[in-house]
């Protein structure tokens, strides 16, 4: 991978233009594949071996010089999610990168995004991605569209497109909050099975965020709902809360 726009190398340069037409290119194929998905970001985890393996160009140094290049034009943001783990970090594009990365993005991928995003339209994440490409659209009708590199970051994120996507977020977590609640009164309908979470994971909040989240974002809210109330309603001492309930999904999702 190794494209880049010539115009984009000659406003931020060229190193930071092949960086961040490669994680364009990473985040855009996870969102395509997983659009149907309730994310606020799109982070890839790159460690400096990964990307010298497909830039062999790229010293550690420069690895670091072009990463916090882009970190100051407010392009990408970087994270390292598990230090004890890894010493691999995690970027992201921020709403000015993903903006930007669409406005010069072609018709034809442009057009793939919107159709798969409107496809799933309830998702947050299509949400943010039709917010985004308006934005794009919107800035590639001005005269310069790098214009966008030196907007400040509040006129920037109080656009009328970002507030759209601000606004369909907050009222996805509003419902995650119904939906949490939801799960709360279906997990107190057996005491059984709530002591044997309690025991297994030492808080229900952690056996939904451990086991049910994961399993609403691969298989969606309503199966997991169904395989849930059956999972409570036959529930025994025996059975494990995780087994039994991923038992009764295969079975919903098939």
């Amino acid at each position: 991978m190794h494209f880049f726009d010539e115009k984009l190398a000659h406003e931020i340069g060229l190193s930071e233009a092949i960086f961040l037409q490669n994680l364009y290119y990473l985040a855009k194929t996870y969102i395509l594949r997983d659009m149907k998905t309730d994310k606020d970001d799109v982070w890839i985890k790159l460690s400096t071996a990964t990307i010298q393996k497909f830039q062999s160009y790229f010293s550690r140094s420069m690895i670091r010089t072009l990463t916090k290049n882009l970190l100051e034009e407010e392009l990408i943001k970087k994270v390292q999610m598990n230090k004890s783990t890894t010493n691999a970090f995690s970027y992201s594009l921020t709403n000015r990168g993903w903006i930007l990365m669409m406005a010069l993005d072609s018709k034809v991928e442009i057009k793939k995004l919107k159709s798969v995003a409107e496809e799933f339209s309830s998702s947050k994440t299509s949400k943010m991605v039709l917010g985004f490409l308006k934005s794009a659209e919107k800035l590639k009708s001005r005269e310069n569209i790098f214009s966008i590199l030196s907007e400040n970051s509040e006129t920037l994120e109080n656009s009328v497109e970002t507030k759209v996507v601000q606004k369909s977020i907050e009222l996805i977590k509003t419902l995650e909050v119904e939906q949490s609640e939801e799960i709360a009164e279906i997990i107190l309908e057996s005491s059984t099975f709530k002591k044997r979470v309690e025991r297994t994971f030492s808080a229900v909040e952690n056996y939904k965020n451990l086991c049910l989240i994961p399993a609403i974002e691969k298989h969606g809210y309503s199966n997991v709902i169904i395989a849930l109330k059956k999972t409570v309603q036959h529930f025994t001492a025996p059975f494990s809360p995780v087994a039994n309930f991923y038992c009764n999904l295969n079975c919903t999702d098939s």
